[in-house]
């Protein structure tokens, strides 16, 4: 049994080990596309670069971009980056990862101490829009950019519960529909659809805030100078083209791509 016990957890470590791999080469790759944003937008990062991921998550865009030999931060309202903070553990004494409070959104951060900020899918989670621009504003120095990529609110598929239009569309009815075909219903759980229907709507009620374009500009400009919806160069960078009416479909009805200076 002991043999057997050993067994399973070697078993068990080489198939966390294999996912974190797996994340890490895929965070390194969404990072490459948010930086040739940045690139394509005139946004130059560098080794001297102090940038901040808000928003971090596993922290691996942050790990990534310490060894590019950025000094790169990453901050969350969830401790969930314990294996990209022992690694970086590695590289420096200094704390790189920090919590946010989720009821204040206060960032441990001295004012106008980062050059660049961003964000992956995550502004669609901020429950006070508020309380985080002035927050970055506070932080980011004279001069310097913010790039913050998000779902849309009419995005066709909504990214975390796959529901048609879930964005938008958040009553209780509209998630039991699609829980009858199976969309939205968690895999391998047999619940009724009218549950499925009230968990989805309770998690869209206290975890998400979709905000229409006009509410994020309205929203933004009360911090922010520069306000500028950039779709078109993330698809300049990503595709080498220059398409607004694409850019704005794009924008509409699947993915935000805002900057913000």
């Amino acid at each position: 049994m002991e043999i057997l016990s050993r067994q399973e957890s070697q078993n068990g470590n080489s198939s966390s080990n294999l996912k974190s791999n797996v994340e890490r080469d895929r965070a390194a790759r969404r990072l490459k596309a948010i930086l040739a944003i940045a690139g394509e937008l005139g946004i130059s990062v560098s080794a001297q670069s102090r940038i901040l991921d808000f928003g971090c998550g596993l922290g691996y865009y942050t790990l990534a971009l310490r060894e590019m030999g950025s000094l790169s931060y990453g901050c969350d309202v969830w401790d969930r980056c314990q294996p990209a903070a022992e690694a970086c553990r590695t590289m420096t004494t200094e704390q790189v990862f920090s919590i946010v409070p989720l009821d204040k959104y206060t960032l441990p951060y001295p004012d106008g101490c980062f050059d660049f900020i961003f964000s992956d899918h995550v502004m669609e989670h901020v429950l006070d829009y508020s309380a985080v621009l002035r927050e970055m504003r506070r932080v980011l120095r004279p001069g310097g950019f913010a790039l913050h990529i998000f779902p849309s609110r009419y995005r066709v598929l909504e990214s975390h519960l796959k529901v048609p239009f879930g964005g938008c569309l958040t009553s209780r009815r509209w998630f039991a529909l699609w829980a009858r075909f199976g969309i939205g219903r968690p895999r391998h759980e047999a619940i009724p659809a009218n549950e499925i229907a009230r968990r989805n709507s309770e998690w869209v009620r206290t975890r998400l805030k979709y905000l229409s374009k006009h509410e994020i500009y309205k929203a933004c400009s009360h911090y922010f100078k520069t306000v500028r919806f950039v779709e078109n160069a993330a698809l300049a960078s990503v595709a080498h083209l220059r398409l607004p009416v694409l850019a704005g479909l794009i924008g509409t009805f699947h993915v935000r791509v805002l900057l913000l200076a």
